[in-house]
């Protein structure tokens, strides 16, 4: 046994010696050809003389012919002597050959995408390299796309070559260089008498659209499919990130500021699946979709999951959408998430709550009152002929109407008399983008619209229905192959049994009615200023009359006017200026330019509604972090009236606000930022505005009244 248990330790020690050794072995082998390789390139004499006029004239004699859209190339080149540069070639080639059929997409060498034909050749009992290709466009853009998009695969191929431009570690610098390449290229370049073309008068793009447009034309099945095909006979396909304009409600485009006149609508729909969807079918064609909203009136129309079941939708595709959708804000994890839990908790909302939730919110906007009286009246005879009914009606006070050259930024105020609307996010895509593309606002479209990308390049999840509910192939396919991450659409699958989905071009609308307490708010304010006068923290340049909207203003990070306390620490811009034509500014970077709170405190409302680069100073990745949790706000103020409530007469906000992600973006932003305790370093506080006091109880300024 001693024996046997020796044999094998001896056995076992000398397996490891051995693969010791071996690795010391390779390890010496992979040194030396790198030490070789090293050699070679520094031995390599780059030659960087230009051709003869004689030898240009006779190779672009045969270029860019009038009665062909192609080009050909061909080019010899000498080896360099001894065995490593054919064996680093062979690896080179077989690496381009991994990357052309592994990686990259048919017809393309990387991103080029200009390339009929290409191909290497090392000619047999010789030390030449041939080189021949069709390519489209000119000989300068074809060398161009190589030196820009290609220059690492080129240059391990070439390096092997005598007077090639000086190269590092066989794939870096050498084509890289680009007018030296570009002198290289056309020395190895030989005059070519005859080439072959099969498609001679049609480029790239064409022929491959002509072939997607054969293949679609046994496969296209559904309407986006359709739409993608029809695509391929205009000069180019439309990006998949681009919004389908008319295919979103208009509300998504901006707050409807031309149309001052407003009312919401919450409503029940009737018991009959029938009568509802019949309803619904007789007010489709009203709904207002893309960014050019008519003149008169607009109306917007959302539903709740309540208002999905009772429409028909099967419960295994309605458990599709996600849990803060289909639970709703009355429910008791969500009450807990965005602080419904005092005094306004969701048994004492108005409408939206427990025994009186809501089927469908809608939102009617018009030029005038008697467009606006008129058309609520016809759609409310509707929903009652229907057998549906309105649970509750809230109606904004009127927009004031701009000066010339004013926007409703300059004009609108909430009821504690701040600016509102000013921080928005920019929908990449959008006319407000091409118009003011802010960097630090801009956003992806995925952020706000189901089916486009997100920040991060991802589509987010989208509820889908099964093929057989999309009877009459209204529906985009849920997984759109035919155009996402590829530069044609490719209808090489029939879509006609796959699922749709359901949720592209929409958005989830979060609609809250919160009664100010104004009177509340101003005494606040006002006591503050008559304790606080004569503290010795009190800044210098500061405006004794001013003291009271300072200090509101320091609980909202603006001036009344919408001028930033970080622009403007002691006095709002208006104050200064005594002009109509200031517009609030809305382009500073807190965390860069008051990273302490000396100017705006790290608890405003503005800086936890929306922290910009505040918790990480500068940072365009903080600022990206921070732009995936936006919303895009939509809400309007009203009067104690115009709130429709019996027990308490209180003007206040009908908070809307549209995101992709309800979790993400709203409940985040409620949960994580505005009602934390602890914040950005603060201990122990909420929001100034719109937290609790103490005990998370009654709301301070505040109240919440519906869902």
């Amino acid at each position: 046994m001693a024996g046997l248990l020796e044999g094998f330790t001896v056995g076992v020690i000398t397996f490891i010696l051995s693969v010791i050794i071996a690795g010391i072995a390779v390890l010496a082998v992979v040194v030396n050809v790198y030490l070789g390789l090293r050699r070679l390139e520094a031995a390599n004499t780059p030659v960087d003389t230009l051709i003869g006029p004689d030898v240009m004239a006779a190779l672009t004699e045969a270029e860019n012919l009038k009665d062909t859209q192609q080009n050909h190339l061909a080019g010899i080149s000498i080896m360099q002597a001894g065995l490593l540069p054919g064996v680093t070639l062979r690896i080179a080639f077989w690496v381009i050959g991994q990357m052309a059929t592994q990686r990259f997409r048919p017809g393309f060498l990387g991103d080029i995408s200009t390339i009929h034909c290409a191909r290497w050749l090392r000619l047999p009992k010789t030390n030449k390299l041939l080189f021949f290709s069709n390519y489209g466009g000119s000989w300068e853009s074809y060398l161009e796309d190589f030196i820009t998009k290609a220059s690492g695969g080129l240059t391990a191929v070439w390096s092997n070559t005598v007077g090639f431009p000086r190269t590092e570690n066989l794939f870096f610098k050498g084509a890289a260089d680009g007018d030296r390449f570009k002198r290289w290229a056309r020395r190895q370049q030989q005059p070519t008498w005859f080439w072959y073309s099969a498609y001679p008068h049609l480029t790239t793009v064409r022929i491959r659209s002509n072939a997607a447009i054969r293949q679609g034309l046994g496969t296209v099945s559904t309407e986006d499919e359709a739409a993608a095909w029809l695509g391929l006979f205009g000069s180019k396909v439309r990006p998949a990130t681009l919004i389908e304009t008319f295919e979103v409600q208009t509300l998504l485009y901006g707050g409807l500021s031309k149309h001052p006149y407003a009312t919401c609508l919450a409503i029940k729909l009737s018991d009959d699946t029938k009568k509802a969807c019949a309803w619904l079918m007789s007010i489709e064609d009203e709904i207002t979709f893309g960014d050019q909203p008519p003149v008169d009136k607009v109306f917007i129309f959302a539903l709740t999951a309540d208002g999905l079941r009772r429409l028909g939708l099967p419960s295994d595709v309605g458990d599709a959408f996600p849990a803060a959708f289909r639970l709703g804000m009355g429910s008791p994890g969500r009450a807990n998430v965005l602080a419904d839990t005092g005094d306004d908790q969701a048994g004492k909302w108005l409408w939206g709550g427990p025994g009186n939730e809501v089927d469908a919110t809608l939102l009617l906007y018009a030029d005038s009152e008697t467009t606006l009286t008129s058309y609520v009246q016809d759609l409310i005879s509707g929903i009652d002929a229907a057998g549906g009914r309105v649970i509750h009606q809230v109606t904004p006070t009127p927009l004031p109407q701009p000066k010339k050259g004013q926007t409703a930024v300059q004009t609108v105020r909430e009821p504690f008399g701040f600016a509102d609307g000013i921080s928005q996010p920019i929908i990449k895509g959008t006319r407000r983008w091409m118009r003011q593309s802010d960097a630090i606002h801009a956003v992806e479209p995925g952020e706000f619209l189901l089916g486009y990308p997100d920040t991060r390049g991802f589509v987010p999840p989208s509820p889908q229905v099964p093929a057989s509910m999309d009877r009459h192939n209204l529906l985009p396919l849920a997984e759109p192959r035919h155009s996402r991450g590829v530069l044609l659409p490719d209808f090489g699958t029939n879509g006609a049994a796959a699922a749709r989905d359901l949720g592209r071009n929409g958005s989830f609308l979060v609609v809250r009615q919160l009664a100010q307490y104004v009177d509340v708010f101003n005494d606040y304010v006002d006591d503050a200023a008559k304790r606080y006068a004569d503290h010795p923290a009190m800044p210098d340049q500061l405006d004794s009359a001013l003291l009271p909207e300072w200090i509101g203003a320091k609980m909202v990070g603006r001036w009344k006017d919408g001028s930033s306390l970080v622009r403007y620490p002691h006095r709002p811009a208006t104050a200064k200026q005594e002009d109509d034509g200031f517009r609030p500014d809305n382009d500073f970077l807190p965390g860069a330019e008051d990273p302490l709170g000396e100017r705006c405190p790290l608890g405003a409302h503005i800086r936890r509604s929306n922290p910009r680069d505040s918790l990480a100073p500068a940072s365009k990745d903080g600022l990206s972090i921070v732009n995936r949790h936006r919303i895009m706000r939509v809400g309007r103020a009203f009067d104690a009236k115009g709130a429709n409530d019996p027990e308490e007469q209180k003007p206040g906000l009908l908070f809307m606000c549209l995101n992709a992600d309800i979790e993400r973006q709203f409940e985040f932003i409620q949960q994580t930022w505005a009602t934390a305790w602890q914040f950005h370093g603060l201990e122990n506080e909420v929001d100034a505005v719109t937290g609790r006091g103490g005990g998370m109880g009654a709301s301070r300024f505040r109240h919440h009244v519906a869902r």
